[in-house]
């Protein structure tokens, strides 16, 4: 079996390459210690953390696993941590609004990952009946999705949609 090899740009993009360049003389104190204890791993498992935009790849299994997080928003980061998420190393040092500092020694924070609440039908309905004629679908939308409706064809929403009137088709966007 040939081993593959993926090349991480983060946050800008992640993909597999053939191991064609040749590695650079000293590498960084991130790289080593990734080289380090998953040189020998077999990756067992990708999650995507909550829904937010932090991908982890699992290595090993049990005690002797080892997470590798990846952070595609901000300036992104890299980030290897032990079965227990405690942070072994990582690209950049950091501290969050709560202060929860991201650093070597320090615990992952994997419970504060971004959960969308389920939005019901009679969810929706409510909202829909406090809608104004011609509001954005936006503003009608946002507390129910949050954060996440900063894209700017999010939920299939393919134009600037206002309630009771549309000047353009409202397409669904299907997933690629």
């Amino acid at each position: 079996m040939r081993a593959r090899v993926a090349n991480l740009e983060v946050p800008f993009y992640g993909s597999p390459t053939p191991p064609c360049r040749p590695p650079a003389r000293l590498p960084t104190a991130n790289c080593q210690q990734c080289r380090k204890h998953l040189r020998t791993r077999r990756l067992n498992g990708i999650s995507q953390l909550g829904d937010d935009r932090v991908i982890i790849l699992t290595f090993g299994a049990g005690e002797t696993a080892y997470h590798l997080i990846v952070e595609l928003y901000d300036k992104g980061n890299i980030i290897l941590t032990d079965h227990s998420y405690g942070i072994l190393s990582l690209l950049r040092p950091r501290s969050d609004k709560e202060d929860v500092v991201f650093g070597v020694h320090e615990r992952y924070p994997i419970e504060n990952a971004y959960e969308v609440a389920a939005v019901t039908r009679e969810k929706l309905a409510a909202q829909m009946l406090k809608a104004k004629d011609k509001d954005p679908l936006r503003k009608l939308l946002n507390p129910l999705l949050g954060k996440h409706l900063h894209a700017p064809r999010c939920g299939g929403l393919a134009c600037g949609c206002r309630a009771g009137v549309c000047g353009r088709p409202c397409a669904v966007v299907r997933p690629r």
